[in-house]
């Protein structure tokens, strides 16, 4: 009878963690670059790091973290490399958070 019927079903990843899939070193400072898939809060930290957080409102393809250097990490001889751990808290109740880890090193 020529009915046709269309349907855009919108589809999200779910279940998946924040992933670290840059980071480099400028001065005092490591720029992270993370991967999200829900909304949420990311938080960086790590040993002679400040803690930094930002919030996100949606899945992030790329969100940038800008970690500096505490005044004890700057004045450590170096080179010398850190473990940083970024945290994520999804926005969504129930949800499960997740971390993921890089070692970056200041020269």
């Amino acid at each position: 009878n020529g009915k046709k019927f269309k349907q855009n079903t919108k589809i999200a990843v779910s279940g998946c963690g924040v992933r670290i899939v840059g980071h480099k070193v400028v001065g005092n400072t490591a720029y992270l670059t993370v991967r999200t898939f829900a909304a949420g809060r990311i938080r960086g930290t790590g040993a002679s790091l400040a803690t930094v957080s930002r919030s996100l409102g949606s899945a992030a393809k790329t969100a940038s973290l800008k970690v500096p250097l505490t005044r004890g990490g700057r004045s450590r001889r170096r080179p010398f490399n850190v473990k940083v751990r970024v945290d994520f808290v999804p926005k969504q109740r129930g949800a499960a958070s997740s971390a993921a880890f890089a070692t970056v090193t200041f020269r």
